[in-house]
């Protein structure tokens, strides 16, 4: 048995499924003392301002990006400005298997949502495929999702756009930490929409990104978030209020400020899961950063028996788990007479990938008491404590 697997302890304290760390207040203080000797609020302040610039420079000068209240207003606003809304296509088409804010947004944007299943390799849909689709003459808009934070390569959906004529914005709302790492494939000329709300690795608390190579849909992003208004008072398209205040600013700046630090962290804390499912039996089925969001643990049931099992197991060692999607949008009230395709391996896929517990700050006996009950539910307790 493994240096790991001898360090858990007994203490059976519950451990959530999200315990967010944001930056502390002694980090925020500065950025405060500006918003109060500026006394500027909001409105493209200074503070966002410099934000922005900082994104920049950390994702690299030549792509362009907008701020937003939060990662919803942000996916509007790239819709708007992108896709705006054609009466002979009407349907958005999106997988799913994601968030309900990618379809929500979709909607406030006039759109008819159609959902599309998943290819149960990648849990995406694919765009080599979408091309034949029967509702694609009926379609204006399509939103792929980097469902869990995996982040989904930009090439492929711009190649898809071009050559069909429709817009696609993705909704890459988890996957900021891997952009992070690697822009020139994850973002290109199609808009792509980050989250910063609290639940994400990076974070200013709530927040958006849109990011684009393509410098008129920035503008157009800014415009639609600003109530039409861009460089006068006039409305010029549709619009709303989805900017980024200060304060948002502010904690934004101040994850900047400790981001190589918090990124380690995550990344320690992935490294212990790996080694901890390894010595389990459970590396096959276990995913982690780069193959999902900083944020994200991931376990894969090979059943929804097993997954339900497993579930259970969790609850009762007072350990945070959950079904990131639940079993897919078409399941929710609100979207039960929605159109989509079959959904076999979106319904599969949802029901057996379970979110465990993920912190910057989670412990290795913490880890190792996860993975322990997980390995308990998977193989019995016998052969669960010899790590088969």
């Amino acid at each position: 048995m493994s240096t790991i697997l001898r360090a858990a302890n007994v203490d059976r304290r519950m451990i959530p499924l999200l315990r967010p760390l944001l930056p502390s207040a002694e980090r925020l203080l500065p950025y405060l003392k500006r918003i109060d000797a500026g006394r500027i609020y909001t409105n493209h302040g200074p503070l966002v301002r410099e934000f922005e610039q900082r994104l920049r420079c950390l994702i690299g000068h030549d792509l362009r990006l907008a701020t937003a209240t939060s990662g919803t207003l942000a996916l509007e606003a790239a819709i708007v400005s992108a896709a705006p809304l054609s009466p002979e296509r009407p349907l958005a088409l999106m997988p799913s298997f994601t968030f309900t804010a990618t379809a929500l947004a979709a909607e406030r944007c006039g759109y008819k949502p159609y959902f599309l299943d998943i290819d149960p390799d990648t849990w995406m849909i694919d765009p080599a495929k979408l091309g034949m689709h029967p509702m694609i003459d009926k379609a204006g808009l399509v939103i792929p999702v980097a469902p869990l934070g995996r982040p989904v390569p930009a090439a492929a959906w711009a190649a898809f756009s071009q050559a069909t004529g429709i817009p696609v914005v993705i909704d890459a709302a988890g996957s900021l930490s891997q952009i992070f790492d690697d822009p020139e494939q994850f973002v290109g000329s199609v808009p792509v929409i980050a989250s910063l709300h609290a639940t994400k690795g990076f974070s200013s608390g709530e927040g958006g990104l849109v990011l684009s190579r393509d410098e008129s849909v920035i503008h157009g992003c800014v415009r639609a978030l600003n109530f039409g208004f861009y460089g006068s008072r006039e409305s010029l398209s549709a619009g709303t209020n989805g900017k980024m205040s200060e304060y948002h600013a502010a904690i934004g700046l101040a994850e900047l400020d400790g981001w190589k630090e918090k990124r380690q962290r995550f990344l320690a804390v992935a490294d212990i899961y790996q080694r901890v499912a390894a010595d389990r039996g459970l590396a096959d089925r276990f995913f982690c950063v780069p193959e999902v969001g900083i944020s994200y643990a991931i376990l894969e049931a090979r059943s929804v028996d097993e997954s339900l099992r497993i579930r259970q197991h969790l609850e009762a060692a007072s350990i945070g788990s959950r079904l990131w999607y639940e079993n897919g949008l078409h399941l929710h009230a609100h979207f039960a007479r929605t159109p989509r395709d079959a959904m076999g391996a979106s319904e599969k896929t949802a029901a057996r990938l379970i979110g465990l517990p993920m912190a910057p700050d989670l412990v290795p006996d913490q880890i190792v008491r996860i993975l322990a009950t997980v390995a308990d539910a998977v193989f019995g307790p016998a052969r669960a404590v010899q790590g088969l």
